[in-house]
């Protein structure tokens, strides 16, 4: 289907661009910078939807 495949195409591109995200985040809070409000809600929404994703999927 080939819908689905490009809703989990983006999916892929969302959660390796949360990583990104996530990373430079640390690496700004170890220098003291304080990032923007509502970034770690974003991303925690992220990974719950992707474990929930994986959940799902046929094995």
């Amino acid at each position: 289907m080939p819908n689905q495949s490009a809703k989990i195409d983006l999916a892929n591109l969302m959660i390796r661009k949360a990583g990104l995200i996530r990373t430079v985040r640390d690496e700004l809070a170890k220098q003291g910078v304080v990032y923007w409000t509502g970034l770690t809600e974003i991303l925690d929404a992220i990974e719950r939807a992707r474990g929930e994703e994986s959940g799902e999927q046929p094995g």
